[in-house]
């Protein structure tokens, strides 16, 4: 019996530990940020606050494997978006991006990636190392914990410059120093590398330069996580790419929201589970993320009419207001469509230049992505019946010259509001990968404190960032019954914390970090959609962080008991 005074003790919920056993009646006793005491029957126990848990279940505090928030947690410290479903905890640095571990002439594009993702600019970005940077974030305040990676395209472009996105091969000297920018981020606490291979300056690395920095990662236990080199028609070699990485170094590999795009590359991912379980059954340790959405990134339309607008091509997002008016200009809109084929066409020449210089290494690029079947719409006031279709249908069923007339057509007559989104992912894919043994979940969203408006073409808005563990308890787990809860609630909190090897979290146990969620298995649900995507889910009742509470029957606390976590 502890004889201690409690500051917390949450009596009579239904408790799912995390490790995947059975659920269980009982009380968690809380004292400063840790668990004290975990009890299976009733007991009187002195505390300073007493939680009911009647008819609520208790677990522990989700960890979102696949997060943003290090390009917006110094402007969005309270993570509103995150504590409200649930998220504790969130690894960010990922796709191969991280806003630290870089070099002086990297601090330019940080700092044009803060403002485009948090909304705001930073006056100065006077950090460069990952302990920089925790203590800036940690001096800020945070809501939640956060879990880094370090960033190969921030690496790669740091030493190489301009030349980053072009040159494929490296010289020895850029590789040293590549390893060098990496060795110092795991000194500081980071729990491995991220890979972006399908992003500008990841795209044009060889397999080999990712062994080689996946070596260093080696030596201090760390992981690999990559947004894979296609998630199109190459899917399949890019997962045996990440297995012939984690197999050559011994580093464990995730791939990272996994999924096939298009109609055409559905069915593909379950070649791939297989191909992640055979690698395991020799050893080599690879798993996947994935989220519960059948489209990726969706953005305002306006965001494609960015650079044209200038007769500098400079790619520059624009007021709503002054893109329609350009638009509803024909001449203005023919100088624009001018320069949206010429861009693309260079896009094309691009590729075709480093699927060449690629394929001579036996590695397969992928295509650019075709605007005809890329981007489907999934909100548009004024042609609703036209969501979930792609802009090349749309284009066809209007009897329109091509996609580019498609969308000055659609953003007009929606006055700015119609939204596009990556995909679609089919439904089913989707749901075999949620049922994989070898899957966790991520969000792939970034903290957020405010709500965006959906009519500014900077706003880059998905309702996985507001409701993804909400679907997943919601309507995967009590709806659909794709998974128990038991299984669901392990891979949202102790798979994760075990992958990445995240100490004391990830379990209702003494000793532990106070992490936890009391929910309503009964009612949590997601509420957002790719119309209304910043909407709070339901059923979400109390979140701790540390041991205090920062989400409390829909209110949001003031505290920011969260840390930037060290491996």
């Amino acid at each position: 019996m502890v004889e201690k005074v409690l500051d917390t003790v949450i009596r009579n919920a239904r408790i799912y530990d995390g490790t995947g056993r059975p659920w269980f009646t009982g009380q968690v006793g809380v004292l400063g940020e840790k668990i004290e005491a975990l009890w299976r029957s009733p007991c009187q126990v002195p505390s300073r606050e007493i939680i009911e848990g009647q008819g609520l279940a208790l677990c522990p505090g989700i960890i979102d494997v696949h997060g943003h928030s290090d390009f917006t947690i110094l402007s969005h410290p309270g993570a509103d978006n995150l504590v409200a479903q649930g998220i504790t905890t969130q690894v960010v640095g990922q796709c191969g991006f991280s806003m630290y571990a870089f070099l002086s002439q990297y601090v330019s594009q940080v700092k044009k990636t803060i403002q485009v993702t948090a909304g705001e600019s930073l006056e100065q970005v006077d950090w460069k190392s990952l302990d920089e940077w925790r203590q800036k974030v940690q001096a800020r305040g945070t809501r939640v914990n956060l879990v880094p990676l370090i960033g190969h395209n921030t690496l790669r472009c740091s030493v190489l410059g301009p030349e980053a996105d072009v040159r494929v091969e490296l010289t020895r000297g850029q590789a040293r120093d590549m390893r060098h920018l990496l060795h110092q981020g795991l000194e500081d606490g980071a729990f491995g590398l991220s890979t972006g291979l399908r992003y500008p300056y990841g795209r044009n690395a060889t397999t080999e330069e990712v062994i080689d920095l996946c070596h260093c990662v080696a030596q201090c236990g760390g992981v690999h996580m990559s947004h894979l080199r296609s998630e199109e028609e190459y899917l399949l070699p890019a997962v045996h790419e990440l297995i012939q990485i984690s197999e050559q170094t011994g580093v464990p590999g995730c791939a990272s929201h996994f999924k096939a795009l298009f109609p055409e590359n559905w069915g593909t991912p379950a070649a791939g589970l297989r191909a992640l379980e055979e690698a395991r059954s020799r050893g080599v340790n690879v798993v996947c993320d994935v989220y519960p959405w059948t489209f990726a990134r969706q953005i305002n339309l306006g965001a494609w009419f960015g650079g044209p607008l200038l007769t500098s091509g400079e790619r520059v997002i624009r007021p709503k207001a002054l893109i329609l008016s350009l638009l509803q200009d024909p001449s203005e809109w023919r100088r624009i469509k001018s320069s949206l084929i010429d861009q693309n066409a260079q896009l094309e020449i691009e590729n075709r230049s480093r699927k060449d210089r690629l394929g001579s290494r036996g590695i397969f690029a992928p295509c650019i992505w075709r605007l005809e079947h890329y981007d489907c719409v999934t909100h548009s006031p004024s042609h609703g019946h036209f969501e979930g279709h792609t802009l090349g249908q749309i284009t066809r069923a209007l009897d329109l010259s091509d996609p580019w007339e498609t969308m000055r057509l659609l953003y007009l007559a929606d006055d700015g509001f119609t939204q596009v989104a990556a995909g679609p992912v089919s439904p089913s894919d989707v749901e075999s990968v949620i049922r994989h043994p070898l899957s966790m979940f991520g969000t792939d969203a970034s903290s957020l404190d405010t709500r965006p408006s959906m009519d500014d073409p900077q706003v880059s808005a998905h309702p996985r960032a507001w409701g993804t563990y909400p679907k997943i308890l919601g309507d995967c787990v009590r709806q659909r019954d794709i998974l128990c809860w038991e299984e669901a609630i392990a891979k949202c909190t102790s798979f994760p914390a075990s992958f990445l090897g995240i100490t004391g979290r990830g379990l209702i146990k003494p000793g532990f970090w106070a992490d936890l969620v009391l929910f309503d298995p009964a009612s949590v649900a997601n509420r957002a959609t790719y119309a209304q995507p910043a909407h709070s889910p339901e059923g979400i009742k109390i979140v701790m962080v540390n041991g205090q509470k920062v989400w409390e029957q829909g209110v949001y606390r003031t505290e920011h008991p969260g840390r930037v976590l060290s491996r």
